[in-house]
Protein backbone atom coordinates (compact mmCIF):
# COMPACT_ATOMS: atom_id res chain seq x y z
CA UNK A 1 0.00 0.00 0.00
CA UNK A 2 3.01 2.31 1.07
CA UNK A 3 4.32 1.69 -2.82
CA UNK A 4 1.06 2.49 -5.05
CA UNK A 5 1.23 5.92 -2.06
CA UNK A 6 4.24 6.56 -3.02
CA UNK A 7 3.70 6.60 -6.95
CA UNK A 8 0.53 8.72 -6.95
CA UNK A 9 2.24 11.35 -5.02
CA UNK A 10 5.16 11.20 -7.61
CA UNK A 11 2.28 10.98 -10.18
CA UNK A 12 0.68 13.94 -8.93
CA UNK A 13 4.21 15.87 -8.19
CA UNK A 14 5.09 15.09 -12.18
CA UNK A 15 2.02 17.44 -13.25
CA UNK A 16 1.54 19.67 -10.13
CA UNK A 17 5.29 20.57 -10.73
CA UNK A 18 4.69 22.44 -14.31
CA UNK A 19 2.44 24.40 -12.85
CA UNK A 20 2.64 27.68 -10.41
CA UNK A 21 0.98 26.01 -7.92
CA UNK A 22 3.10 24.17 -4.97
CA UNK A 23 2.78 20.50 -4.89
CA UNK A 24 3.98 19.97 -1.33
CA UNK A 25 0.97 22.19 -0.03
CA UNK A 26 -1.31 19.94 -1.20
CA UNK A 27 0.74 17.03 0.41
CA UNK A 28 0.67 19.06 3.64
CA UNK A 29 -3.05 18.85 3.11
CA UNK A 30 -3.55 15.26 2.32
CA UNK A 31 -1.66 15.16 5.56
CA UNK A 32 -3.87 16.94 7.43
CA UNK A 33 -6.66 14.94 6.11
CA UNK A 34 -5.41 11.46 6.27
CA UNK A 35 -2.85 11.29 8.64
CA UNK A 36 0.91 12.28 8.61
CA UNK A 37 3.40 10.53 7.30
CA UNK A 38 6.50 10.66 9.24
CA UNK A 39 8.72 10.25 5.38
CA UNK A 40 6.95 12.65 3.44
CA UNK A 41 9.78 15.14 3.46
CA UNK A 42 11.82 12.70 1.75
CA UNK A 43 9.14 11.31 -0.75
CA UNK A 44 8.31 15.17 -1.86
CA UNK A 45 12.05 16.39 -2.30
CA UNK A 46 12.26 12.94 -4.89
CA UNK A 47 9.03 13.03 -6.42
CA UNK A 48 10.03 16.96 -7.10
CA UNK A 49 13.23 16.01 -8.18
CA UNK A 50 11.60 13.71 -10.75
CA UNK A 51 9.23 16.25 -11.76
CA UNK A 52 12.36 19.00 -12.24
CA UNK A 53 14.25 15.84 -14.29
CA UNK A 54 11.21 15.62 -17.28
CA UNK A 55 11.65 18.96 -17.36
CA UNK A 56 15.15 19.33 -18.08
CA UNK A 57 14.84 16.69 -19.91
CA UNK A 58 12.14 18.21 -22.19
CA UNK A 59 14.59 21.34 -22.33
CA UNK A 60 16.99 18.87 -23.02
CA UNK A 61 18.94 21.65 -25.59
CA UNK A 62 19.17 24.66 -23.36
CA UNK A 63 19.83 22.30 -20.32
CA UNK A 64 22.91 20.63 -21.86
CA UNK A 65 24.34 23.80 -23.03
CA UNK A 66 23.78 25.50 -19.34
CA UNK A 67 25.79 22.45 -17.84
CA UNK A 68 28.63 22.79 -19.94
CA UNK A 69 28.70 26.46 -19.78
CA UNK A 70 28.51 25.81 -15.84
CA UNK A 71 31.30 23.20 -16.45
CA UNK A 72 33.76 26.13 -18.51
CA UNK A 73 32.85 28.13 -15.53
CA UNK A 74 34.55 25.66 -12.75
CA UNK A 75 37.24 25.88 -15.31
CA UNK A 76 38.14 29.25 -15.64
CA UNK A 77 37.11 31.43 -13.15
CA UNK A 78 33.83 33.46 -12.69
CA UNK A 79 36.18 36.33 -13.07
CA UNK A 80 37.18 35.21 -16.58
CA UNK A 81 33.11 34.71 -18.27
CA UNK A 82 32.85 38.07 -18.75
CA UNK A 83 29.51 38.49 -16.65
CA UNK A 84 27.96 41.74 -16.58
CA UNK A 85 24.61 42.87 -15.05
CA UNK A 86 23.50 43.59 -18.85
CA UNK A 87 24.46 42.34 -21.93
CA UNK A 88 21.86 43.68 -24.54
CA UNK A 89 24.59 43.42 -27.27
CA UNK A 90 24.97 39.54 -27.10
CA UNK A 91 22.72 36.56 -29.34
CA UNK A 92 19.02 36.28 -27.68
CA UNK A 93 18.41 33.59 -25.58
CA UNK A 94 17.25 30.91 -27.91
CA UNK A 95 16.49 27.39 -27.68
CA UNK A 96 19.51 25.34 -28.31
CA UNK A 97 21.99 27.93 -29.46
CA UNK A 98 23.75 31.42 -28.78
CA UNK A 99 26.34 31.82 -25.68
CA UNK A 100 24.76 30.74 -22.60
CA UNK A 101 27.77 31.49 -20.24
CA UNK A 102 26.26 34.53 -18.82
CA UNK A 103 23.01 32.49 -17.95
CA UNK A 104 24.76 30.01 -16.83
CA UNK A 105 26.66 32.78 -14.57
CA UNK A 106 22.88 33.69 -13.27
CA UNK A 107 21.86 29.87 -12.94
CA UNK A 108 25.27 29.24 -10.58
CA UNK A 109 23.92 32.06 -8.86
CA UNK A 110 20.61 30.85 -8.03
CA UNK A 111 21.74 27.71 -7.03
CA UNK A 112 24.36 28.41 -4.41
CA UNK A 113 21.75 30.97 -2.86
CA UNK A 114 19.04 28.58 -2.94
CA UNK A 115 21.01 26.00 -1.23
CA UNK A 116 21.96 28.25 1.76
CA UNK A 117 18.80 29.17 2.18
CA UNK A 118 17.62 25.47 2.21
CA UNK A 119 20.19 25.22 4.80
CA UNK A 120 18.98 28.04 7.10
CA UNK A 121 15.96 27.30 6.57
CA UNK A 122 16.47 23.02 7.80
CA UNK A 123 12.97 22.11 6.83
CA UNK A 124 13.71 18.69 6.03
CA UNK A 125 13.91 17.31 9.67
CA UNK A 126 10.70 15.24 9.30
CA UNK A 127 7.29 15.75 7.85
CA UNK A 128 6.04 18.23 5.64
CA UNK A 129 2.99 18.90 7.73
CA UNK A 130 3.81 22.26 10.30
CA UNK A 131 0.13 23.80 10.47
CA UNK A 132 -2.99 23.88 7.96
CA UNK A 133 -2.70 27.73 8.91
CA UNK A 134 0.51 28.55 7.82
CA UNK A 135 0.22 26.15 4.84
CA UNK A 136 -2.91 28.37 3.91
CA UNK A 137 -0.92 31.69 4.87
CA UNK A 138 1.60 30.19 2.27
CA UNK A 139 -0.92 29.64 -0.64
CA UNK A 140 -2.38 33.08 0.02
CA UNK A 141 1.17 34.57 -0.32
CA UNK A 142 1.67 32.72 -3.73
CA UNK A 143 -1.65 34.13 -5.15
CA UNK A 144 -0.69 37.36 -3.89
CA UNK A 145 2.55 37.21 -5.71
CA UNK A 146 0.80 36.02 -8.86
CA UNK A 147 -1.45 38.53 -8.76
CA UNK A 148 1.20 40.74 -8.88
CA UNK A 149 2.89 39.04 -11.65
CA UNK A 150 -0.06 39.01 -13.70
CA UNK A 151 -0.25 43.29 -13.55
CA UNK A 152 3.62 43.10 -15.23
CA UNK A 153 3.36 43.95 -18.58
CA UNK A 154 4.78 41.60 -20.69
CA UNK A 155 8.36 42.32 -21.96
CA UNK A 156 10.84 41.74 -24.82
CA UNK A 157 14.45 41.25 -22.23
CA UNK A 158 16.41 38.35 -23.05
CA UNK A 159 17.73 36.18 -19.97
CA UNK A 160 21.15 36.53 -20.58
CA UNK A 161 20.12 40.46 -19.94
CA UNK A 162 19.02 39.08 -16.36
CA UNK A 163 20.77 40.90 -14.13
CA UNK A 164 23.14 39.59 -10.67
CA UNK A 165 20.91 40.83 -8.49
CA UNK A 166 17.67 38.86 -10.24
CA UNK A 167 19.57 35.37 -10.21
CA UNK A 168 19.73 36.25 -6.07
CA UNK A 169 15.89 36.70 -5.79
CA UNK A 170 15.37 34.10 -8.02
CA UNK A 171 17.40 31.78 -5.75
CA UNK A 172 15.71 32.70 -2.82
CA UNK A 173 12.81 32.34 -4.40
CA UNK A 174 13.46 28.93 -5.18
CA UNK A 175 14.62 28.13 -1.64
CA UNK A 176 11.56 29.00 -0.14
CA UNK A 177 9.69 26.62 -2.90
CA UNK A 178 10.45 23.87 -0.33
CA UNK A 179 7.77 25.60 2.26
CA UNK A 180 4.08 23.67 1.83
CA UNK A 181 2.35 26.58 -0.12
CA UNK A 182 5.09 28.46 -1.47
CA UNK A 183 5.50 27.96 -5.50
CA UNK A 184 9.26 28.57 -5.95
CA UNK A 185 8.32 28.86 -9.89
CA UNK A 186 5.78 31.55 -9.43
CA UNK A 187 7.98 33.15 -7.04
CA UNK A 188 11.08 32.98 -10.11
CA UNK A 189 8.51 33.47 -12.90
CA UNK A 190 7.68 37.12 -10.89
CA UNK A 191 11.14 38.06 -10.82
CA UNK A 192 11.63 37.07 -14.58
CA UNK A 193 8.66 38.85 -15.74
CA UNK A 194 10.07 42.10 -13.79
CA UNK A 195 13.03 42.20 -15.24
CA UNK A 196 11.30 42.83 -18.50
CA UNK A 197 11.01 39.12 -19.55
CA UNK A 198 8.52 37.99 -22.00
CA UNK A 199 6.49 35.31 -20.63
CA UNK A 200 7.51 32.59 -22.53
CA UNK A 201 11.08 33.24 -21.93
CA UNK A 202 10.38 33.54 -17.90
CA UNK A 203 8.70 30.61 -17.92
CA UNK A 204 11.70 28.65 -20.04
CA UNK A 205 14.40 29.84 -17.55
CA UNK A 206 12.19 29.16 -14.35
CA UNK A 207 11.91 26.20 -14.93
CA UNK A 208 15.71 25.62 -15.94
CA UNK A 209 16.75 27.55 -12.98
CA UNK A 210 14.83 25.30 -10.46
CA UNK A 211 16.50 21.76 -11.74
CA UNK A 212 19.88 22.21 -9.95
CA UNK A 213 18.01 23.74 -6.62
CA UNK A 214 15.61 20.11 -6.39
CA UNK A 215 18.49 18.42 -7.29
CA UNK A 216 20.24 20.08 -3.97
CA UNK A 217 16.71 19.49 -1.68
CA UNK A 218 16.91 15.70 -2.61
CA UNK A 219 20.44 14.97 -1.30
CA UNK A 220 19.80 17.41 1.64
CA UNK A 221 16.75 15.99 2.60
CA UNK A 222 18.52 12.25 2.29
CA UNK A 223 21.89 13.64 4.30
CA UNK A 224 19.25 14.70 7.19
CA UNK A 225 17.69 11.42 6.94
CA UNK A 226 20.87 9.77 7.09
CA UNK A 227 22.08 11.50 10.00
CA UNK A 228 18.89 10.63 11.80
CA UNK A 229 18.82 7.12 11.04
CA UNK A 230 15.52 6.79 9.38
CA UNK A 231 16.87 5.72 6.08
CA UNK A 232 15.89 1.72 5.27
CA UNK A 233 15.11 -0.28 2.13
CA UNK A 234 11.28 0.10 2.54
CA UNK A 235 11.78 3.89 2.33
CA UNK A 236 14.30 3.89 -0.33
CA UNK A 237 12.00 1.53 -2.59
CA UNK A 238 9.48 4.52 -1.90
CA UNK A 239 11.85 7.18 -2.76
CA UNK A 240 12.94 5.53 -5.66
CA UNK A 241 8.91 4.66 -6.84
CA UNK A 242 8.21 8.65 -5.90
CA UNK A 243 10.72 9.86 -8.31
CA UNK A 244 10.05 7.53 -11.49
CA UNK A 245 6.56 8.09 -11.14
CA UNK A 246 7.20 12.05 -11.21
CA UNK A 247 9.34 11.73 -13.89
CA UNK A 248 6.86 9.35 -15.76
CA UNK A 249 4.04 12.03 -15.61
CA UNK A 250 6.32 15.00 -16.44
CA UNK A 251 7.39 13.37 -19.59
CA UNK A 252 3.03 12.78 -20.37
CA UNK A 253 2.29 15.77 -19.42
CA UNK A 254 4.61 18.54 -18.86
CA UNK A 255 5.15 20.12 -21.73
CA UNK A 256 1.00 20.51 -22.94
CA UNK A 257 0.83 22.33 -19.21
CA UNK A 258 4.27 24.16 -19.95
CA UNK A 259 2.47 25.61 -23.36
CA UNK A 260 -0.79 25.81 -21.12
CA UNK A 261 0.65 27.87 -18.28
CA UNK A 262 2.16 30.41 -21.38
CA UNK A 263 -1.21 30.70 -22.49
CA UNK A 264 -3.31 31.16 -20.11
CA UNK A 265 -3.58 34.36 -18.14
CA UNK A 266 -1.44 34.54 -14.97
CA UNK A 267 -4.50 36.00 -12.48
CA UNK A 268 -6.15 31.89 -13.56
CA UNK A 269 -3.16 30.63 -10.84
CA UNK A 270 -3.52 33.69 -8.40
CA UNK A 271 -6.80 32.44 -8.46
CA UNK A 272 -6.03 28.85 -7.49
CA UNK A 273 -3.64 29.62 -4.94
CA UNK A 274 -6.46 31.73 -2.81
CA UNK A 275 -9.25 28.79 -3.43
CA UNK A 276 -6.17 26.86 -1.83
CA UNK A 277 -5.61 29.20 0.98
CA UNK A 278 -9.53 29.13 1.92
CA UNK A 279 -9.54 25.68 1.83
CA UNK A 280 -6.60 25.60 3.98
CA UNK A 281 -8.53 28.42 6.53
CA UNK A 282 -11.50 26.27 6.50
CA UNK A 283 -9.74 23.05 7.47
CA UNK A 284 -7.92 24.97 10.14
CA UNK A 285 -11.00 26.03 12.05
CA UNK A 286 -12.54 23.09 11.52
CA UNK A 287 -9.93 20.81 13.32
CA UNK A 288 -9.75 23.82 16.10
Amino acid sequence: MDYLVSLLLGFLQGILGALPVSSSGHMAYAEQLFGTRSDSVLLYAFGHLGAMAAAASILKKDMRMLIYETLRLFGTGIRKTGYAVSGRDEPAFTKGGGNYRKLASSCNICFWVSLVLMLILRIPTGNMFLSVFSVAIAFLISGVVLLVASRIPGGTAQMRDLPAKAAVFMGIGAGLGILPGISGIALMLTVCLACGAGKKAAIRVSYLFSVFPAAAFAVVTLGFAAAGGRMDINLTIQMIIALIGAYISGRIFMRSLMLFTIKSETVLFAVYNFVFAVIGLILHFMSA
